[in-house]
């Protein structure tokens, strides 16, 4: 009985303290709002990023597509979460889906001025092509990557994708060290 006393001591000590504390409902400020999303869309590409490791693909895709939902309902590109999501096509042996993922990234990227993702994206998308023998479309790709480096300055792009290509090296870049 000694410990059913003691319970019901501290239960009691717990209800008094809790008595005493005034509580106090504050309402969530919109600046505070976007690093709450924030800290949400990185756990779901942490989770994603488990998930494809293990090779779940499929439910990784799904948990970055909520990733890519919730970061355009805070405003932001969600570059990094198609990548992500053209990853877990590319390591599942599925270029065209990969392709046509990565091509979304640069048109989300071209909407935002973000030059350098559109470049990387375009560059990889048409990399995909080639792996798929889609020839005129890995030409097609090649070409717009090289109007949009004669349009724009992007850092050293010119040089590592001629490399890369040229050298039958690999572009996609599933760490997303090529950015």
């Amino acid at each position: 009985m000694r410990p059913y006393a003691r319970f019901t001591a501290l239960l009691a000590a717990l209800v008094a303290l809790a008595a005493a504390t005034p509580l106090r409902l504050a309402p969530v400020r919109q600046g505070d709002m976007p690093a709450a999303l924030v800290a949400v869309d990185r756990y779901r590409i942490a989770l994603g990023d488990l998930l494809a490791a293990n090779g779940e693909y499929d439910a990784a895709r799904r948990v970055y597509t909520n990733a890519v939902n919730l970061a355009r309902a805070d405003g932001r590109l969600p570059l990094e979460e198609l990548r992500r999501i053209a990853n877990a096509y590319y390591f599942e042996g599925e270029f065209e889906s990969a392709r046509a993922t990565l091509l979304e990234l640069a048109e989300e990227a071209a909407s935002a001025s973000a030059i350098d993702a559109q470049v990387w994206a375009i560059a990889d998308a048409a990399w995909l092509a080639s792996l798929s023998g889609a020839d005129q479309e890995f030409d097609r790709h090649l070409q717009r990557v090289e109007r949009l480096l004669d349009t724009y300055y992007v850092p050293g792009a010119r040089f590592k994708i001629r490399t890369r290509m040229l050298k039958n090296f690999m572009v996609f870049a599933p760490h997303l060290a090529s950015w």
